[in-house]
């Protein structure tokens, strides 16, 4: 059905040309905006103004001689209409071809229907650009995430107040230049491109130039750049600029994200704090228009002093534990000695090259970091943990330097620069020693920079802080892709065979087959009931499953698969679904383990209960060996969540206590992308939660609840 919809627009358009008319004209001058338009409505209709507007038509309707539909632009949405006695047979005709996703131009007079809607009654119609694809239809609209994040341009299309999120980011970018404006700061530029690396602890993307046949990397951070501003004797400089760090992607994070780095001659780290608390009550009042807000169900303040919370003493206040009292080697033991209640601690990395500073801002994060809710300035750091950061004038055991942090989120870093050249030197030269060591995180010796600061560099405060982070605070967002017009997403297989899927207006033009599914179960390809109930499925469990480890793994894939319905708001019935088919998938295990046989039997077995057919498919393919291949987003989603049950098993199992109850999803995250773990785990099977909408993050945050939830059962 899809393709015959292209194949008839494009029909469309060659009749159109046939006729004399260009279905992609050059230009239409409009009079107003369709907001204009609403926000002098009565102004126009009193003068009895012809208004000439444009935008897309959004619904179209077709009554006889009457024919209403919906146009939107940026600003708004308005209800047309045109009528065949005032518009005459050609132009009329030409109203009633038109196909929801046009773009047209229009000039008519305003008027209120009998219920009190504003309309405009069109006197003339120009078709400004024919779409080919159709959009997704009102009904199920465009809610896959990932379709979303990838086809961003529809997502805007399809949902005003996504669109209207990046016209908050916009705003709230240019109040933040307007605000450094004002203070007397200077934007500069910076390069993206170095031919080596420094300014954060981070592992840099790498290419190569060939023109002069040499590496380089894509920019973690301007500081060391901008730095040498003000060796050049630039005061006050920023930039916003973009940086690219090749880490991991979660909620709070993305490869690629917006930064506004900041320094100034004279100052320390006071300075900073006070910049950053004025900065956030003038873009905040800009653009809500208040200093109070909601988010993540909290009501917050960023309205100034905010709190200054010492490292030690946080971690003090929350745990008892005095870490400056102790040694490296007595705080790593002490890490050791609680993992062993708090399985979470076993994340920490003691290697020896990480020093006490860092493990004291593990322990931090751990204990302290996520709760902290009110805008907060974390500050004095244990000194080994930047080399590009002065010691505290009065304790050089710690450093100048704060993370603002609020609601949990980081939302910048900030120092009292270092400016002592030799120093300097010899902590650069460190840095590039522990890369050396292993330390991924560290960065080269840059020998432009140290130079540069032998000519002198007066002290100065700098601070970077994350745009990203300000504007889902803004605007409410709870994950980073939801403020990144084009998030990094895992590219699509040119012969995959879900990617006629990834249209979802050709998806939702589908025609309902035989049995009545809808548009969304053509999709998903996913019964609303399993065909049997739970008490049968348990019974042909323990029928054919004796093996306690088999019992195991198929009780976490119903579990993770229950999970995964709730999550996506399938329904009661359906999460019965979901779970049976997770419970079963493996059922003739015990007795055919062949790759080109495992899955027969239980097809058998499973259809003579009385299953759905579609949910014993979707179970047997969960077994590549079968060579049937996965075609539907639950086929894919089910092999995902069963697979990734074998990887948080694992996880679980390296934990000190061997329990699953302190296993964090970033734990699992973490041993996802090291192949070495568990190699026998297929990642790229887990990964196919992607194809379902569902992020990876995602699939391990659910699985790992649910299997905590049966933790008991499953012997973790």
């Amino acid at each position: 059905m899809g393709e015959e919809i292209l194949r008839v627009r494009r029909e469309k358009i060659e009749r159109l040309r046939a006729a004399g008319v260009n279905p992609f004209p050059y230009r239409f001058a409009r009079t107003h905006t369709l907001g204009e338009v609403r926000e002098q409505f009565a102004e126009l209709q009193a003068a009895d103004e012809t208004v000439r507007v444009a935008g897309r038509v959004m619904l179209h309707r077709v009554s006889g001689k009457l024919t209403f539909f919906h146009v939107e632009d940026m600003a708004a949405r308005m209800q047309f209409s045109g009528r065949h006695d005032e518009m005459g047979e050609e132009a009329y005709q030409a109203l009633k071809d038109l196909d929801v996703g046009d773009i047209i131009g229009a000039a008519g007079n305003l008027w209120h229907t009998n219920t009190g809607e504003p309309t405009i009654g069109v006197k003339r119609l120009e078709l400004l650009c024919k779409g080919l694809r159709p959009l997704p239809e009102k009904y199920h609209g465009l809610k896959d995430k990932e379709i979303r994040y990838r086809q961003r341009d529809l997502d805007w299309i399809m949902n005003a107040d996504v669109r209207q999120v990046f016209v908050t980011r916009a705003r709230a970018i240019t109040e933040v230049r307007r605000f450094m404006d004002g203070r007397g700061f200077l934007e500069v530029d910076v390069p993206y491109m170095h031919t080596t690396y420094g300014g954060g602890e981070a592992r840099p993307f790498k290419t190569h130039i060939n023109a002069i046949d040499t590496p380089a990397y894509l920019s973690i951070s301007p500081e060391l750049f901008l730095k040498r501003y003000l060796v050049g004797g630039f005061d006050a400089v920023y930039c916003i600029a973009r940086n690219f760090r090749n880490e991991g992607i979660d909620a709070a994070h993305n490869p690629e994200f917006t930064m506004m780095e900041a320094y100034q001659a004279y100052g320390d780290y006071r300075d900073g704090m006070a910049l950053i608390e004025d900065l956030f009550v003038h873009v905040f009042t800009a653009i809500l228009g208040t200093t109070t807000f909601e988010y993540a169900g909290r009501t917050i303040d960023v309205a100034k002093p905010w709190l200054r919370l010492p490292v030690y003493d946080g971690l003090k206040d929350s745990t008892g534990l005095d870490a400056r009292a102790l040694s490296r080697d007595e705080l790593a033991a002490e890490i050791q000695r609680r993992a062993a209640a708090e399985p979470g601690l076993g994340e920490i990395d003691l290697a020896p090259h990480r020093g006490k500073g860092h493990l004291v801002l593990d322990l931090f994060d751990h204990y302290v970091g996520d709760k902290i809710v009110q805008p907060t300035f974390v500050i004095d750091y244990p000194r080994d943990t930047s080399p590009l950061c002065k010691a505290d004038g009065d304790d050089p055991q710690l450093i100048e330097r704060f993370e603002p942090i609020l609601c949990g989120l980081e939302l910048g870093n900030a120092y009292s620069e270092l400016n002592d050249p030799v120093e300097q030197r010899q902590l650069l030269e460190e840095q590039a020693a522990k890369l050396r060591a292993g330390l991924d995180e560290a960065s080269p010796m840059d020998e432009a920079f140290a130079r540069a600061i032998e000519y002198g560099m007066p002290p100065a405060s700098g601070l970077g802080l994350g745009i990203d982070r300000m504007i889902m605070l803004l605007t409410g967002a709870t994950s980073i892709r939801d403020v990144i017009a084009f998030p990094l997403m895992r590219p699509l297989a040119a012969a995959d065979p879900q990617q006629a899927s990834d249209d979802p207006g050709l998806e939702a033009a589908r025609e309902p087959e035989a049995g009545g599914e809808t548009a969304e179960s053509v999709e998903w390809n996913e019964p609303e009931q399993a065909g049997i109930d739970l008490e049968t499925a348990h019974r042909l469990l323990d029928e054919h499953i004796t093996n306690p480890a088999t019992k195991a793994h198929c009780l976490a894939s119903a579990a993770a698969m229950r999970g995964l319905a709730r999550k996506l708001g399938r329904g009661a019935d359906r999460e019965d679904a979901w779970a049976i088919a997770g419970l079963l998938h493996d059922l003739d295990f015990q007795v055919e383990q062949a790759p080109d046989k495992h899955g027969l039997k239980t097809k058998e077995w499973c259809l003579a209960a009385g299953m759905d057919e579609r949910l014993v498919h979707a179970m047997i393919v969960h077994n590549d060996g079968l060579g049937i291949g996965r075609q539907s987003a639950f086929e894919h989603l089910l092999a995902a969540a069963e697979t990734l049950t074998g990887l948080v098993r694992a996880v679980a199992l390296v934990h000190p206590g061997k329990k699953i109850a302190g296993v964090k999803p970033k734990s699992v995250t973490k041993r996802l992308k090291d192949k070495r773990f568990a190699a026998k785990v297929n990642r790229q099977i887990i990964r196919e939660c992607e194809r379902a909408g569902v992020s990876v993050q995602e699939l391990a945050e659910t699985t790992l609840a649910a299997m905590k939830e049966i933790a008991e059962e499953i012997g973790l």
